[in-house]
């Protein structure tokens, strides 16, 4: 079962689908885009961490011309980073595999008080707080810039609540903190907690896998090595063998 946002899931399905692997798509959450304007400012690092983000300044690439030219980005993933290179010849000056790497990054250039830069955060109303909260603890000025909204499904679908009462979903896929609680909180809605708790849940990252871990709901969970499709994809693989 895939619970991305729909684009993305088709995108996966795909991928299980040339390893043999059939899909349900039960998208839990989706996303509202908004413009919200961004102003230029060299004493300021524009941090991106998520692929909806990119997609939105991709929309107003026009109204955020100034930023894209002369701004100065810092990136969370090589996938986002990959997708904003698409959008114009930016200048990123740093890319890393996760928040974690990105605190160690920033935080050393903090030390650095003739290189610092404050930080603006360009996400959406969804994120994740620890990072923020960390990153203020150690004295770095971090501000959020919201240009998209993130809102979650009431129910799942009929379908979803079909193939769990059959006992035919063999693995759930959870990309986010955000997804794995929509996720939780849908199955107590619906009851099905003794007929999802055999099935083994693949995180991409240890942060998603503690969520889970904290309802001792499933017998099985799983985190993929590294924290991207493809890592999760081989996990699955190697899981099903």
């Amino acid at each position: 079962m895939i619970t991305r946002p729909h684009e993305e899931a088709k995108v996966l399905e795909k991928e299980f689908l040339k390893n043999g692997k059939k899909s349900t798509i039960d998208s839990l959450i989706h996303f509202r885009f908004q413009f919200k304007k961004i102003a230029f400012d060299k004493n300021i690092l524009y941090l991106i961490s998520s692929p909806q983000a990119v997609k939105v300044i991709s929309k107003y690439k026009k109204k955020y011309s100034q930023l894209l030219i002369e701004g100065k980005f810092i990136v969370v993933g090589k996938k986002v980073a990959a997708e904003l290179k698409k959008i114009a010849p930016l200048n990123i000056i740093k890319v890393t595999k996760d928040s974690k790497d990105m605190t160690t990054f920033l935080l050393s250039q903090r030390q650095s008080k003739n290189n610092y830069k404050k930080i603006a955060f360009i996400s959406g109303t969804i994120f994740n707080k620890e990072f923020v909260q960390n990153l203020r603890k150690n004295e770095i000025e971090i501000k959020r810039k919201i240009i998209y909204t993130t809102l979650s499904k009431k129910n799942f679908a009929k379908n979803t609540v079909k193939l769990f009462n059959q006992r035919k979903i063999s693995y759930v896929v959870l990309f986010s903190n955000y997804t794995a609680k929509v996720f939780l909180k849908l199955i107590k809605l619906k009851n099905l907690q003794d007929k999802v708790s055999n099935i083994p849940v693949v995180s991409i990252s240890k942060r998603v896998d503690t969520i889970l871990k904290r309802e001792h709901l499933f017998k099985q969970t799983f985190v993929s090595k590294k924290p991207n499709q493809k890592s999760l994809i081989d996990k699955i693989i190697v899981l099903s063998k």
